[in-house]
């Protein structure tokens, strides 16, 4: 069910994302809401399937964007992947692990899409790329990281009950 679960959930944030996040900038960056709930239900404790959501939300993300079908795709499989290695080791602290992993996966994403649009002959300077989508990039993702992982924890909980001990 929860699989199922990812295409209506995924499919309203990619619709958002773009309809308004990506018009809420600062300099040439802009947040990415599918990526933060990929990493927000990777992190949930009784969810297995956070890869299989990355899976969906790359394809998604790609099929609607400019940027080659690659990087998204791979970006937030890498990143889904290294939350649920660290989500077996380092659990204590998720909201925490949300943060790092969203700096580390907006740096990931956006290093993908360089590099792909860089060998796509497209002039790109590596400094402005940095100052100027980058860190802004991880700004705003820093930003809308926590609220994500609030309704994405709701939905866990709603998907997941928690059983009751009697």
């Amino acid at each position: 069910m929860s699989t199922l679960l990812a295409f209506p959930v995924l499919g309203i944030l990619m619709m958002l994302e773009l309809a308004i996040f990506r018009n809420l900038t600062i300099l040439q960056g802009s947040a990415d809401v599918v990526m933060l709930a990929v990493i927000a239900w990777t992190l949930q404790e009784r969810v297995s399937n956070g890869p299989l959501w990355a899976l969906i939300g790359g394809f998604a993300m790609s099929l609607v964007t400019k940027v080659p079908f690659f990087p998204f795709l791979s970006g937030y499989l890498i990143i889904s992947i290294f939350v649920w290695l660290m989500k077996k080791r380092i659990w204590q602290i998720p909201v925490l692990a949300m943060f790092l992993s969203t700096v580390l996966g907006t740096f990931i994403v956006q290093f993908i899409i360089l590099v792909v649009l860089q060998l796509g002959e497209t002039a790109l300077e590596w400094s402005d790329s940095i100052n100027l989508v980058m860190l802004p990039s991880v700004l705003l993702n820093l930003l809308f990281a926590l609220p994500v992982y609030l309704l994405m924890t709701d939905l866990a909980n709603w998907v997941f009950p928690a059983e009751s001990e009697t």
